[in-house]
């Protein structure tokens, strides 16, 4: 039976919110977001399996350069390809575009090594204008909570390595 996804290119609406800020709690690879932030967001590809919210994926522009995440799929949702199909399109549409991305979890490792992106483990080596973005992100999202929920999911995160990934579009230097 072939499952029909469908990506809306929109903001989130407040329950969507709730329901990913809660989903945070329990992935070890993503910190707290605050709700600000989420409303913030301009170019979310909200993930909706008939008219069920799934997921979402989220691209940041910045300079020449488009951020890819957070990406984040509901619990009930994981391991049946819906983040798989949803990075194959959100590619696909942003393909002319330089891309970046950050990760711990292996399973958005294994799933974007198939999409031909250069990968490092060290922030030095990663282009000067991903450094630039994540020191900018992390004083944005600095918060009590973040700082909380990030020594709370450590020793959970010390088990895997946190990978930046980026891929260069065509007709992009």
């Amino acid at each position: 039976m072939h499952i029909m996804l469908r990506l809306e290119e929109r903001q989130l609406n407040e329950s969507e919110i709730s329901l990913l800020m809660s989903a945070i709690k329990q992935i070890t690879s993503i910190f707290y977001i605050k709700k600000s932030m989420w409303s913030a967001y301009k170019y979310v590809y909200v993930i909706m399996k008939e008219s069920e919210f799934i997921g979402v994926c989220v691209v940041v522009p910045f300079k020449n350069w488009k951020k890819i995440g957070p990406i984040i799929i509901l619990n009930e949702f994981r391991d049946q390809g819906f983040g798989r199909k949803v990075f194959k399109e959100v590619i696909k549409r942003n393909r002319k575009s330089n891309l970046f991305l950050g990760s711990s979890n292996p399973k958005i490792h294994n799933i974007i090594k198939d999409f031909g992106c250069e990968y490092t483990s060290s922030f030095f080596k990663i282009p000067k204008e991903g450094k630039y973005y994540i020191l900018k992100h992390l004083f944005k999202t600095m918060s009590w909570n973040f700082i909380l929920e990030f020594f709370q999911k450590l020793p959970k995160r010390i088990q895997s390595e946190y990978k930046y990934f980026y891929k260069y579009g065509k007709n992009v230097n």
